[in-house]
């Protein structure tokens, strides 16, 4: 029975680089809420204290974080990304909301999350459109990208930089062109 509980306690991890299956039994995790960004690591946020940090569970590296004061991260549904790996000292940690028109962010062992309000018409022409987007926000290069709908047939990829405020640029626009079944040209809306 003892070893049935320690199975049972265990979390899995998948190893990407080594292509397996791990079992692993974390007594951290039994204290603290946590996010499992893309790249591997977890945020975690102490239920207690609300501090936070990065934390990979191969490895057991722990980085710190600001403390979670303003509760954001129970308080909303959110997601989290690394714009580099967490020992970088260009590192900035992004958490989005789900739901609204906001992102937290702040760097590996810095003093505070930085609260950022957008706005959605200068991205996308609907709300729902441009939070979609911002929830499948990749990281790439040390920059995020996603996509917004510009119009029914138009889509604009839009990066997302830190120097070291946020900064959104479009990088280029595609159109969708619909293939009519009746005879003529297939027509697109003007982006």
């Amino acid at each position: 029975d003892d070893v049935a509980d320690k199975t049972n306690d265990a979390l899995l991890f998948y190893s990407i680089t080594r292509r397996n299956l791990q079992s692993r039994r974390v007594d951290d995790l039994e204290s603290h809420f946590y996010w499992i960004t893309p790249q591997g690591w977890l945020l975690m946020l102490h239920r207690a204290s609300h501090a936070t940090c990065l934390w990979n569970p191969f490895t057991r590296q722990r980085i710190g974080l600001p403390s979670d004061q303003e509760e954001f991260l129970t308080k909303s549904t959110t997601r989290c990304l690394l714009s580099h790996t967490p020992t970088d000292p260009n590192c900035t940690v992004l958490v989005v909301n789900c739901r609204d028109t906001v992102f937290w962010y702040c760097h590996p062992e810095g003093d505070r999350w930085k609260k950022h309000t957008y706005e959605s018409g200068a991205l996308g022409e609907r709300r729902g459109d441009v939070i979609g987007g911002m929830k499948a926000l990749t990281a790439v290069g040390g920059e995020f990208h996603t996509y917004f709908r510009t119009h029914s047939t138009c889509y604009s990829v839009v990066i997302l930089k830190f120097l070291p405020d946020p900064t959104c640029s479009r990088k280029f626009r595609l159109v969708i062109h619909a293939i009519m079944s009746t005879p003529g040209p297939g027509r697109a809306a003007p982006c």
